[in-house]
């Protein structure tokens, strides 16, 4: 049996010889968990910033195409007559519509996925929760009175603003700044405010009028995105969240506007963000793994 000075001098001998591979084996330990450390923080950002607009949207509860539970990556399309339905379930004091999709901003040879959030922008729900420079969207009086003649008036509609809100990131990546014209799609907008805390990882937001994102994303008159739903303070989410779900599957009480819709509080819809973003991920994963 050897002695513990003899295997000690045994292992001390073949370290020495072996000392620059055990050197790279350490390097490479240590650069590996760095590695892991900063991929898991980059993930923890991103899941941050994705459950950010549902939780500062200032909704209690939010209605999408069923299995469209998200504002990146997925895209939810309602018909605007389901917010009528919506309005009538007790405990509801408040509901506004939002139409959101990626589309892609081209501006001076420079290209990167934008996403649009076309709110009203009378509503303190949908918009912009921060803004870093500018001011908000002009609010919009829903008609304009004219004279059409000596004695008749007549209402017509007021033309609304071309306007929007830059992510203040986005804006200082393209050399942006409020004042500004910049076309989206085939539109062309001014710049009047920039959005503070909602630069995303693949694709940051640019804010406009509901009917800016229906033209721009050729959108039906009758159709939307997301309804965003307050309710009473005296009345609890949750039961509020289940009355909409029993009214949208009970095929005697529905209106045909309630079917096929998903019914989330806003922290199960930040939650469904999370989950579907960390799926991305896992499968980017395995990819790279094959």
């Amino acid at each position: 049996m050897k002695s513990p000075r003899l295997f000690s001098s045994l292992s001390w001998k073949i370290l020495a010889e072996n000392r620059v591979r055990f050197v790279f084996s350490v390097i490479g330990i240590a650069l590996s968990i760095t590695l892991i450390l900063i991929i898991r923080g980059f993930q923890d950002g991103i899941i941050h910033q994705v459950r950010r607009y549902p939780l500062k949207s200032g909704a209690d509860i939010i209605v999408s195409q069923e299995g469209a539970e998200s504002v990146l990556l997925t895209s939810s399309v309602l018909r605007r007559p389901l917010k009528g339905n919506l309005q009538k379930v007790a405990g509801v004091e408040k509901v506004t519509d939002v139409i959101l999709s990626m589309v892609i901003f081209d501006h001076k040879d420079h290209k990167a996925p934008i996403t649009i959030i076309g709110y009203d922008q009378n509503q303190a729900m949908g918009g912009p929760w921060a803004m870093a420079g500018g001011s908000p969207l002009s609010r919009r009086a829903p008609y304009l009175k004219t004279v059409e003649s000596s004695d008749i008036p007549v209402l017509r509609e007021q033309l609304v603003p071309k306007e929007v809100i830059f992510d203040v990131k986005l804006a200082q990546d393209y050399g942006l700044k409020v004042g500004n014209r910049v076309k989206i799609q085939d539109d062309f907008f001014t710049i009047v405010g920039l959005s503070d805390d909602t630069t995303a990882w693949i694709t940051s937001p640019v804010f406009m009028s509901r009917e800016s994102a229906a033209a721009v994303l050729k959108r039906p008159e009758k159709s939307t995105g997301l309804f965003l739903v307050n309710v009473a303070e005296d009345r609890n989410i949750q039961d509020v969240q289940k009355r909409m779900v029993l009214q949208s599957a009970d095929p005697r009480g529905r209106s045909r506007w309630m079917k096929s819709i998903g019914v989330l509080t806003a922290e199960e819809f930040a939650g469904k963000e999370e989950e579907l973003t960390r799926d991305f991920f896992v499968s980017i994963d395995r990819k790279s793994t094959r």
